[in-house]
This record gives C-alpha cells, structure tokens and sequence, in this order.
C-alpha cells in the first residue's frame, strides 16, 4: 500500500470516527445514557456493527469520547470569550458567565457536567477537564492574582473553588420546574455580585 493510500485510509477513517461522534451525541442527547442505543447509531450510520467497534471498545468508551469533544469545544470556546476582554477582572467575569451558559444548557450541559460525573465517575473527569477546561480556568485566575487579587490564595484551588460553584448552579437549575426563570434570577444574582469580585483587586 502506498502512501498515498496510507492517507486516504486515515482521512477515511477520522472521517468516520467523526461522524459516530456526532451520531452518538445526538442519540446521548435524546436518551440519556442509560436508554442510548448504539444499535440506532450503527443504523443510523448505515455501516456494519464492526465499524463502529474499531474506532470504540463499548458504549461507555463511544460516551467518553463524546463527552471529550464536547468539554473540548467548551474549553475553547472559554477561550475565545476570555481572550475578547482586554482587563483580567471584566475577563474572568465574561468567563465565569459563559461557563454557567454551558453548563445550564440542556443537553450538552448535562452530559458534559452531570452525566458524565454519573457514568464515568470523578476521577476520570478530572483527568478529561485537566488537559481541557483546568489551564482555561486557572491561566484567567492567574492573571488576577498576578494583578495583587487573591493575596495568598492558590490559583488551582480558587478555579475548582469558583468554578466547581458554578457547575453545582447549573446543575441545580436544570432541576427546577422553571429552569428559564432560575437562570435569569442566578444572572441578575451574579450581576449584583459583581462588586463583591471585583472588591479583592482593591
């Protein structure tokens, strides 16, 4: 096999590893993943059953993938909003919102934040957030303490502190009857508490 062959097969197969991911998060998504099926990804997919266990051990390696991709694409997109603020302070702030957004939007928040913590347990998550979300996190806290915030404090402790406070939020809010209403009191909770951030760069 040539190596031009070599490539084709490699793009044909990233091709399809990608396309059971996104299979996989909608049926994640629909289901849950305790009544997901991966009979209906395999249908859906229109390739024999084997396909999909060359690229994925079972269903649980196929939902640790998805749940990967997803905290992943949240990790950058965390980026983006920090990297938009130009004062470290208004920068934490805009990330500690979009962070709550995430993890109150319905599917995708429960199965990266809930779900995920169900299936694939602590530790495991732990390990997917420390090369995802975690240097996001603690480069924004960073730079407040480098600022004079924080006297004292360790950035990894006040990330996991701040944000393991706002995950919890999300959480509870996806469980009340009204969870639209919850999120626009937490929001207007958070704008009041604002001051309060800010008050440790003085």
């Amino acid at each position: 096999m040539g190596i031009q062959s070599r490539g084709l097969n490699k793009i044909h197969s990233e091709k399809t590893r990608q396309m059971y991911l996104d299979l996989a998060y909608k049926e994640f998504s629909k289901y849950g993943y305790a009544d997901a099926s991966t009979t209906r990804i395999v249908v859906a997919s229109e390739m024999a059953r084997g396909s999909l266990y060359y690229h994925f051990k079972d269903k649980k390696d196929l939902f640790r993938a998805v749940v990967t991709k997803i905290i992943s694409d949240i990790a950058v997109d965390l980026k983006q909003v920090y990297d938009r603020e130009k004062a470290p302070d208004l920068a934490l702030i805009a990330l500690a919102k979009r962070y709550f957004s995430i993890c109150a939007d319905g599917a995708r928040g429960r199965m990266a934040f809930v779900d995920a913590m169900a299936v694939l347990g602590a530790g495991e998550c732990h390990k997917i957030h420390q090369d995802t979300l975690r240097p996001v996190l603690s480069h924004a806290i960073s730079a407040i303490i480098d600022m004079g915030g924080f006297p004292g404090h360790n950035k990894n402790m006040l990330a996991m502190f701040l944000f393991g406070s706002l995950t919890e939020s999300a959480r509870i809010i996806q469980t009340v009857p009204n969870s639209d209403l919850a999120t626009k009191q937490f929001f207007e909770t958070f704008e009041l508490s604002k001051s309060s951030i800010l008050c440790v760069l003085a």
